[in-house]
């Protein structure tokens, strides 16, 4: 660019590069606002004997804005992260593991379920259950991914924005009635707000 002054060099520069960034910057902002904010939430469920009904095998636990350690944070920082208290929470993936140092009786998943292994979230109020996600016989000791249903969360909007509701996991199990077991599970709920 020999003969051309300096300023327009650096004007014409600037352009260019501003040319190219400008997409890209609109394209991460898009994407941004499009998703609302995202995390990982983890809960434990522990399953027995006791949680047995024939072959069948279910348990829930609480999820409690005050007490629990990760469901109240989430919507704590997706607030701080959106700038305003979120209107609305999705689901956009799980997955299950079993937590082995905790476990009894269980070295694999497939110890203690088979057949199809469904996660569901349940009002404590209505009692209305929504199966949210579920996997056919779960094996071995990692994670395992399972399959979103196209699940209506609408009923349940308001529960998960206060922290109110219950998350549970039902299937069926191999072990006899008489055995004596525990069945540690860590899952992880892929959560998104709005």
């Amino acid at each position: 660019m020999a003969g051309i002054p300096d300023p327009i060099i650096q004007r014409l520069t600037f352009m260019r590069t501003s040319h190219f960034l400008l997409p890209l910057t609109a394209l991460v902002l898009a994407a941004c606002g499009d998703s609302g904010y995202e995390a990982t939430i983890g809960q434990r469920l522990e399953l027995q004997d006791g949680d047995m009904t024939g072959s069948t095998i279910a348990r829930e636990r609480s999820v409690d804005a005050l007490f629990d350690e990760q469901w109240a944070p989430f919507l704590d920082r997706a607030e701080q992260e959106l700038g305003h208290a979120p209107t609305e929470v999705a689901l956009n993936g799980a997955s299950l593991q079993l937590d082995a140092a905790n476990s009894q009786g269980v070295g694999r998943l497939e110890d203690a379920l088979m057949g199809e292994v469904v996660l569901y979230l349940r009002d404590p109020a209505t009692e209305l259950i929504t199966d949210v996600a579920k996997v056919k016989d779960p094996k071995g000791t990692g994670r395992v991914e399972l399959d979103m249903l196209d699940a209506d969360l609408s009923a349940l909007q308001q529960r998960l924005l206060s922290g109110d509701f219950r998350v549970g996991v039902r299937g069926t199990t191999p072990k006899p009635a008489d055995s004596d077991f525990k069945l540690a599970l860590s899952i992880s709920l892929e959560a998104s707000a709005k």
